[in-house]
């Protein structure tokens, strides 16, 4: 596994250092449908198992066929070598909510090519020998949260000083996993990314049950984003020492979609604004669903709202 020390992502036009979540796969090979980059197609086929198959597909297949190629030009680099050890950028796309961009690694340094990888930024070994690793940034669901506009163009670096192999298959006398020693270098990629909103939707909702409310939802390209307002749950009627049920977000069939970031934000009388990341499988009425997080058999629920998405 290759373990990434070292490295900083930063975006001008943020004027802050972005703090990367990073989604990683495994190696058994699926079938990979309807994809676009040739990186995504990798991770999905070296998805752990069917249902994770299932998952990364639908995430990436979306991801993928909105994802922009990056061109060489004046201040871009979109490829690093450093002790015969290559990292390129690929496969970028945002729509003003969601950043998400791939890098694939290339080595034949026999003590870096191991089978997995380790945050704080994660490589997973796929068929070909490559490392490949998709990265992601919300601007939405985030504490420091930003407005961009149809046409910014963000700037990011990235700078890694140092990789480490790991095998997890392998154990050291001291039954800890087998590492390599660090090698240290500067592997420096520079890109643009341009927030792609032009056809992006705010639609005000502003229905209420019992308390919790839909406020908006704004529907990107791979992405919808909603708003929700919801009371204090420690307090009469709910009764919920920790202020915390279990919300849903479930399509006309049910199911639920596929969350990718929320965050809550608490005010100081206990209630609280919670900004939430989903995505977009094209449906057309949702349902927020809160209910008591409690044994299946004993919770209640506590609000259920229906609202249509514009297309």
């Amino acid at each position: 596994m290759l373990f990434v020390k070292g490295l900083k992502i930063a975006g001008a036009a943020a004027a802050a250092c972005l703090v990367i979540s990073v989604i990683a796969v495994g190696t058994n090979p699926v079938e990979a449908k309807a994809l676009l980059g040739e990186i995504y197609q990798q991770i999905i086929s070296g998805s752990r198992d069917d249902k994770d198959a299932g998952r990364i597909q639908e995430l990436y297949s979306r991801i993928g066929a909105e994802s922009v190629p990056v061109e060489e030009g004046e201040g871009i680099k979109t490829e690093a070598e450093w002790e015969n050890v290559q990292i390129g950028v690929s496969d970028i796309y945002c729509d003003g909510y969601m950043l998400y961009y791939t890098l694939q690694l290339e080595t034949d340094n026999k003590e870096l090519a191991g089978e997995e990888n380790q945050y704080p930024i994660v490589f997973e070994k796929q068929e070909d020998g490559t490392f490949t690793s998709v990265q992601d940034y919300n601007f939405f669901a985030n504490e420091n949260r930003r407005t961009y506009q149809n046409g910014d163009v963000i700037p990011i670096e990235i700078d890694i000083t140092a990789l480490m192999g790991w095998d997890y298959e392998k154990h050291d006398e001291e039954g800890n996993y087998v590492r390599t020693e660090a090698v240290n270098g500067q592997w420096k990629l520079s890109f643009p990314v341009t927030v792609e909103m032009a056809d992006n939707q705010v639609q005000e909702i502003n229905k209420e049950d019992n308390g919790v409310k839909v406020v908006s939802i704004a529907r990107g390209r791979a992405t919808l984003n909603l708003i929700i307002e919801e009371p204090d749950y420690s307090k009469e009627p709910y009764n919920d020492p920790y202020n915390d049920p279990d919300t849903s977000i479930k399509g006309s069939d049910g199911k639920d979609l596929q969350w990718l970031c929320n965050y809550r934000q608490m005010r100081e009388d206990g209630t609280s604004i919670s900004y939430i990341t989903l995505l977009d499988n094209g449906e057309k009425n949702l349902c927020l669903e809160v209910m008591e997080r409690k044994p299946e058999e004993e919770r209640k629920q506590i609000a259920s709202i229906k609202f249509p998405v514009e297309p």
